[in-house]
């Protein structure tokens, strides 16, 4: 109560100013879009993500990333901490491209059941923080294994992201 907020700081406390600020310093005049979707925000990106590089046929980046909130933010959602991922998601494989996603949805009642096992040191990361639900995927991706790992949801959703090495 009473305390004034800057434009500043409230300019900077909103989602989609990381993708505004590297937009103009990139000079970048493509679309962008800003998801936030608490623990979920790595699935709906990376769906959001191949949606639309499928249907406009074009590669789209998908950038997720978080970091450990100021107060009072930090007491009411803690994030450990931070954690950044990208991918280029392009409709057709290239001579760069690392492997071949196919993404889908199912319906889940069972908890996380993770294709890749992860070092027990990165679990803390994976739980942590919203970012870090994209460590199986990551791991997958890593190893050139073909699997299918299963993303959690809202609502006992579940993306599905079949990974094929190229």
């Amino acid at each position: 109560p009473g305390m004034l907020v800057s434009p500043t700081l409230f300019h900077n406390s909103v989602h989609n100013a990381a993708v505004g600020y590297w937009c103009i310093a990139t000079g970048n005049h493509q679309a962008s879009t800003s998801i936030a979707c608490h623990d979920f925000t790595f699935p709906a990106a990376l769906l959001k993500g191949a949606v639309q590089a499928s249907q406009e046929q074009r590669p789209v980046l998908v950038a997720v990333f978080d970091c450990p909130l100021p107060e009072p933010l930090h007491s009411k959602r803690l994030i450990q901490d931070p954690m950044a991922v990208a991918f280029v998601l392009s409709p057709a494989t290239g001579p760069q491209s690392v492997a071949q996603l196919q993404v889908g949805w199912a319906a889940s009642d069972s908890p996380d059941q993770e294709s890749e096992p992860l070092l027990s040191d990165l679990s803390a990361l994976q739980n942590g923080t919203p970012a870090g639900r994209a460590l199986p995927l990551l791991s997958c991706l890593a190893r050139g294994r073909t699997a299918v790992v299963s993303l959690r949801y809202p609502d006992n959703g579940r993306l599905t992201v079949g990974v094929d090495p190229c």
